[in-house]
């Protein structure tokens, strides 16, 4: 096995800490809570699919940093496939600079409106004990729904890609495939429902207990992206 230099080691360990930020992002802050608000996303958030989530994300970005630190001859056990590997995942190349600066900046984010939401935080629609406008809820009203969608899709560039770690497992035709093209836009076009109807959920449920506080701050706040959207 070869001695990995410097780079290497620090570009290993910037794609683990983003793995673990992932997984932190990807874990409810605070227990589930006993709710009969409207949620249609919630059969889609359940324990069990958030753990096989937090275990491929896990599992995926693990065995990334170890290819990093061997790029020329993987570990056969863990690696039985490198031909399928695309050598710019693995190196400093401005792909991954990109990819893991905007999961160093948006999982913080996320990870910060976990906090200034406090116990009103949960995975499962349920209603507040207050409106909090203060803090990134001043500029806009789902920051938390803006950093998961540039998590989820920096890490689908980088790491959930057949040319990626997961490639190892893959036969080349598999790998090479055209379809995984058909299959990210139907990713990006359920992802892009579920979270249409969250926020429709959401912001009814928000009226219903909070009234007209909740209309005057919906009124002069953008959704997503302070002041354009």
């Amino acid at each position: 096995m070869e001695l990995p230099d410097l780079s290497r080691v620090f570009l290993a360990l910037t794609s683990l800490l983003t793995t673990y930020l992932t997984l932190c992002c990807l874990t409810p802050p605070n227990p589930p809570p006993i709710s009969r608000t409207k949620d249609r996303v919630v059969p889609f958030g359940s324990g069990s699919l958030l753990l096989c989530r937090r275990l491929a994300f896990g599992l995926l970005g693990l065995c990334h940093a170890i290819l990093i630190l061997n790029p020329t001859s993987p570990p056969s056990k863990l690696c039985p496939n490198p031909s399928n590997l695309n050598p710019s995942l693995f190196s400093w190349s401005t792909h991954a600079v990109v990819c893991l600066g905007l999961l160093l900046i948006a999982a913080p984010v996320r990870l910060l409106a976990f906090r200034q939401l406090g116990q009103d935080f949960t995975f499962v629609l349920a209603k507040p004990r207050g409106l909090v406008t203060s803090g990134l809820y001043r500029y806009a009203q789902h920051p938390s729904y803006t950093a998961s969608v540039v998590v989820i899709v920096a890490n689908g560039f980088m790491f959930e890609r057949p040319d990626g770690a997961a490639g190892c497992w893959m036969s080349r035709a598999v790998a090479q495939s055209a379809w995984w093209n058909d299959v990210r836009a139907v990713v990006v076009v359920v992802g892009a429902c579920m979270i249409m109807m969250r926020v429709a959920d959401e912001e009814r449920m928000l009226k219903d207990a909070l009234g007209r506080e909740w209309e005057e701050w919906h009124g002069k706040t953008k959704r997503f992206v302070p002041g354009l959207f």
